[in-house]
């Protein structure tokens, strides 16, 4: 079962590689600090230091970057900005660069691998690397005194410990200028501890298997919101790809007493993916628990995220998957109700020429309809980029006599299949 777990990920592995995709899950965690004046027309700013307490970061962070915000001055030759981390780790962010033209409300974000800052011109808002032009400076006590960096960067930082005070020394190191910052942040960028946390590393399930999961430490997913719903919680990924069953199949937490879950079915690859049906209605088990039933695209990858209902909640959960939900019913998922349900028919039925859709209520939105026989295979297939007339009409006179399944998918929201019969009297 791992090996072939493995050999899955391997094969998405490189769909997305090709692809250009990001492949570590990570989160960007975001600590804020205060303003800053400058009392003097030379001097320190106040507060000096300007502090910021960092906690839950610990060592495994992947960057650093930070934020000046509604930063002013007359002279910002004359600024020399640095930081300083818990462990004593310093960094100069700026210093005798920008020239003497005065700047006003100005927001520098410092990331290594940006551009240098310009020595003697007018700087712009924007990304920069960690900038000093000029000789070795000097923060006063309680600062750390001299420091000489010729090439400062933010790396300097990495795999100490974060947690702790971070200090922001602001010094103008000339008179007759006046200055002020209207606040600073810092952003670590944190990797996820779960594994299967991004949509490649998914972790594999198949027909019958019940599989064990968490959210907790899950990081916020960067994907589109499949269904209707608010936005949920961090979620954790899995993945198959149905080569048998049935074409009714069910993703549930039916088996535990697990509330306030949403379960959305994705279809194609990572980097693209698109929706076939979600639910977070409790009703669907009968015990405050989740379910969703859908029609597969047999031999396709397909991504399933589980996440807690309620955005600041973390769920344990087991999740099965079913190939053979057995029984039809006009819905396909929890998220499709009885309202709409009665919105959309076939007919006539039995038909011998020419079924008809009623997709009444639907108008404007995309539409995947398929046919399917009796075997499961699709023998029909029509996208509908956007509902015009709001009956289809499929031409069945080629069908052979017997009982078929139609399946329509209204992306981002119902998924349902209706049974129709061929009649044999043309036989």
């Amino acid at each position: 079962m791992k090996k072939f777990h493995l050999s899955l990920k391997a094969v998405f592995f490189v769909c997305l590689l090709f692809a250009g995709i990001n492949l570590p899950a990570q989160q960007d965690v975001t600590f804020t600090g205060g303003s800053i004046t400058q009392p003097d027309l030379s001097g320190r700013g106040a507060p000096y230091p300007s502090t910021i307490d960092v906690s839950g970061i610990g060592s495994g962070f992947l960057e650093v970057t930070v934020t000046l915000s509604g930063l002013s001055h007359t002279r910002p030759d004359d600024i020399n900005i640095l930081l300083v981390s818990p462990t004593g780790a310093q960094c100069v962010l700026m210093s005798d660069v920008g020239g003497t033209d005065m700047i006003a409300d100005v927001e520098y974000i410092f990331a290594d691998g940006g551009p240098l800052m310009d020595n003697s011109n007018f700087n712009p808002s924007g990304t920069y690397s960690p900038t000093n032009s000029g000789p070795v400076d000097s923060w006063p006590s309680p600062g750390p005194g001299s420091v000489d960096q010729a090439n400062p960067a933010l790396s300097v930082f990495n795999s100490a410990g974060a947690d702790g005070t971070w200090s922001l020394y602001y010094n103008d190191d000339a008179d007759g200028d006046a200055g002020s910052l209207d606040g600073w942040s810092i952003t670590f960028t944190v990797p996820s501890t779960v594994d299967n946390d991004d949509c490649l590393d998914a972790e594999l399930i198949s027909c019958g298997e019940t599989l064990s999961g968490s959210t907790v430490d899950a990081l916020p997913d960067d994907v589109r919101r499949c269904g209707p719903g608010g936005t949920a919680g961090p979620g954790v990924w899995y993945a198959f790809e149905p080569e048998n069953g049935d074409f009714i199949q069910s993703l549930s937490t039916c088996n535990a007493d697990n509330a306030n879950i949403r379960i959305s079915i994705y279809y194609g690859h990572c980097d693209r993916l698109r929706c076939l049906g979600s639910s977070d209605d409790p009703d669907a088990c009968g015990n405050d628990v989740t379910e969703v039933r859908f029609t597969p695209f047999f031999g396709r990858p397909h991504y399933v995220l589980v996440q807690a209902s309620d955005p600041a909640g973390k769920v344990d959960f087991d999740l099965t998957y079913n190939c053979d939900a057995s029984s039809f019913r006009q819905r396909g998922g929890a998220t499709f109700t009885e309202e709409v349900a009665e919105r959309i028919s076939l007919y006539p039925n039995p038909v011998r020429d020419e079924l008809n859709v009623s997709l009444a209520g639907f108008a404007g939105r995309p539409v995947a309809i398929r046919i399917h026989n009796s075997l499961g295979q699709v023998i029909m297939q029509r996208n509908i980029s956007q509902i015009g007339e709001q009956t289809e009409r499929f031409n069945t006179s080629q069908l052979g006599a017997g009982m078929y399944y139609l399946n329509v998918q209204v992306e981002g929201g119902a998924t349902f299949t209706e049974k129709f019969v061929v009649g044999s009297s043309r036989l």
